[in-house]
């Protein structure tokens, strides 16, 4: 009986296995078209996931100008696409350079002009990539809005300048042109050059228009 079972055991696996490959020979062919192959390389599909259009977008940066130093971020208003419109905010410390010295009570101060720009703008990504660790875009931006600057002397106590602080109203604009890296699928790091302009309705010391040429260097990360 025992030799009966073991014989049971061994063949009617082995009548399977045998039946497979005729059970198999007699389907119709699969053939897939070139769209649902397999890619032999380690990401599939090489589209970019920012041009794809499921991500946000929130970048930080340091901008140098020749009238002064500037912190902004952009925020994507809506998924990244291979246009994208965007929220400029930031701080911008102008050169006291640029700036005539005031007299107060005998002496001569510098003074300080603090911008506070708020533009929306637009981004176009000229060219995507991926490479086996990192994707890349070469874009162009640009955008405009309204600026706020407050102009007080440098040197005096905070409440000395807060007393004496001149708001100035006006409007700004801004287009660069840059490269951006993005790695581990969220993080990015991408460096631009262009040229800014804030001009004022009325004029800031002896001047009414900055303008000039921005370097600008940040770091960044994609949002689901």
């Amino acid at each position: 009986m025992k030799m009966l079972a073991m014989l049971l055991l061994f063949c009617i696996p082995t009548i399977l296995v045998a039946q497979v490959p005729s059970t198999a020979a007699g389907l119709p062919p699969v053939n897939l078209t070139p769209e649902k192959q397999v890619s032999s390389l380690p990401f599939g599909d090489v589209t970019p996931r920012y041009g794809a259009g499921n991500y946000s977008h929130i970048l930080g940066f340091a901008s140098v100008t020749d009238f002064g130093f500037a912190g902004r971020t952009y925020f994507s208003l809506g998924t990244r696409a291979e246009t994208t419109p965007e929220l400029s905010v930031g701080f911008i410390k102008m050169n006291s350079s640029s700036l005539p010295p005031i007299a107060l009570n005998g002496y001569i101060y510098s003074q300080g002009l603090f911008i506070l720009p708020v533009y929306v703008g637009v981004r176009y990504n000229l060219y995507e990539d991926r490479t086996s660790s990192f994707e890349w875009s070469w874009y162009v931006r640009g955008g405009g809005g309204p600026a706020v600057g407050m102009l007080t002397p440098v040197g005096l106590g905070f409440f000395d300048s807060l007393n004496r602080m001149t708001f100035h109203f006006g409007a700004g604009a801004y287009a660069a042109t840059g490269l951006e890296f993005i790695f581990n699928e969220y993080m990015t790091f991408f460096i631009q050059g262009g040229a800014d302009y804030v001009g004022f309705f009325s004029e800031v010391g002896s001047r009414q228009n900055f303008v000039g040429p921005t370097l600008s260097i940040g770091f960044g990360k994609l949002l689901p």
